[in-house]
């Protein structure tokens, strides 16, 4: 009766243990995935979409008057860009008020 209590005793550790293990595994899985996120938010999206068309949108709005063909062919994919970049700049990358050191922090 002792040995089948212990058995049972130790049955059940293994399969907490397992469950535990399981939550670790999923865990671990989201802070990759958030990490990976920020990554792909400010190193790819931000970076390579929006601070490099902000360095064009600025030279086309200071170099073609209104009415030139390479305005009116670039104007709709450049219109918010430089609007959209500071809104960023202050919100998302601010060093002293940063929203995404906020959102891994909750």
């Amino acid at each position: 009766d002792d040995t089948e209590q212990r058995q049972n005793h130790e049955r059940d550790n293994n399969e907490r243990e397992q469950r535990r293990n399981h939550y670790f595994w999923l865990l671990a899985k989201m802070f990759f995935r958030c990490a990976d996120w920020q990554i792909y938010a400010i190193g790819t999206h931000f970076v390579r979409g929006h601070a490099m068309n902000e360095v064009f949108a600025v030279s086309m709005y200071r170099n073609l008057p209104f009415h030139h063909p390479l305005f009116r062919l670039l104007w709709p994919h450049l219109q918010g860009i430089i609007a959209i970049n500071v809104q960023a700049r202050n919100v998302l990358i601010n060093p002293n008020n940063n929203a995404f050191a906020k959102f891994m922090s909750v």
